[in-house]
């Protein structure tokens, strides 16, 4: 028996679900931009002091307006009794109600001042989300191997602005892949530093092949202000393999997740494999707009490695 044959499997599964799962977590998100209103009040309006008949208010905005002390009249009284020496200090006059008085509303500016806030990109809340997943793959010319029925997204704790998820489509045998992402997510946009895959193959015991893919600079998988028809690109690369990967956002979308409406993005994404491997993966996702968790994908691939061709077709859909 040809001995060649385990690592050629393993290297075209890899690289299968290499495009399929790239595509599957970096697809792009446009996001949205929040608008924030601060209304603040005008310098302009001052208190108005028609019931103080004195001195006018002091020329700076907001600042109580006080009547100065009037000198003391001391017209004497009709009974010269009263015009005793002590009775001075009472002549005093006490603070009139107009200047007292609590200054009035303030009125707001015609023309207020307006802060545009991006929409930041926060990272995947922690948590493992399960996947609905129908879909099967094929090598050369075989018989269709069905998917696991339930793939999952492992969302680690993010640390600051860095976060690991791990894609594990694999049976319960353990045969499959486990991808594993390292995205940096940022105000103006997200990021795709590295994919890790792991495959396994059962052919006379498990056979498991490691490979990574870098993009140096970080891929831009999605940028603030992206709206339809919108394009990113790529390009990571592997040992022996390249993927250029092209990004276009199709339209935003109202969808459902635990019986609650939220905003989304449908993008496409190509991802074509040169080198040791060939091929071409596409996708046609749905994202949460606020962190870019996958809602639902349709991802198609086809490569050839090592003169083996393998194709697989497969979709996901969360789980509420």
């Amino acid at each position: 028996m040809n001995r060649q044959s385990p690592p050629a499997i393993a290297t075209a599964a890899v690289v299968i679900l290499v495009a399929s799962l790239l595509t599957a977590m970096t697809s792009d998100r446009s996001d949205v931009t929040i608008d924030a209103v601060a209304v603040t009040p005008s310098p302009s309006d001052t208190p108005s002091a028609a019931d103080t008949p004195d001195p006018e208010p002091t020329a700076e905005p907001h600042t109580t307006v006080t009547a100065a002390p009037t000198e003391t009249e001391t017209e004497p009284a009709p009974d010269a009794t009263t015009a005793s020496p002590t009775a001075a200090p009472s002549s005093t006059p006490e603070p009139t109600p107009a200047a007292t008085s609590a200054p009035p509303e303030p009125t707001p500016d015609p023309t207020p001042t307006q802060t545009t806030a991006p929409s930041g990109y926060s990272p995947v809340p922690a948590d493992t989300y399960r996947y609905d997943t129908d879909g099967w793959s094929q090598f050369n010319e075989g018989e269709r191997q069905d998917l696991p029925a339930v793939t999952t997204l492992t969302a680690r704790a993010p640390d600051g602005g860095r976060q690991v998820q791990v894609r594990d489509m694999r049976h319960e045998d353990g045969s499959g892949q486990v991808s594993t992402y390292d995205f940096s997510f940022a105000e103006d946009a997200v990021r795709l530093h590295s994919l890790e895959n792991q495959t396994t193959v059962n052919f006379f015991g498990q056979i498991t092949e490691t490979s990574r893919f870098t993009a140096d600079p970080p891929g831009v998988v999605a940028t603030a202000g992206m709206g339809p028809g919108d394009v990113t690109s790529f390009r990571m690369q592997g040992d022996g393999t390249t993927a250029d990967v092209s990004i276009t956002v199709l339209r935003k979308e109202s969808a459902t997740v635990g019986g609650q409406a939220v905003d989304a993005v449908v993008v496409e994404q190509v991802t074509r494999l040169s080198g040791d491997v060939e091929g071409t993966a596409r996708s046609i996702a749905s994202y949460r707009l606020t962190d870019l968790l996958t809602l639902r994908e349709e991802v198609t691939t086809d490569v050839t490695a090592q003169g083996q061709r393998i194709r697989s077709e497969y979709t996901a859909v969360l789980m509420s």
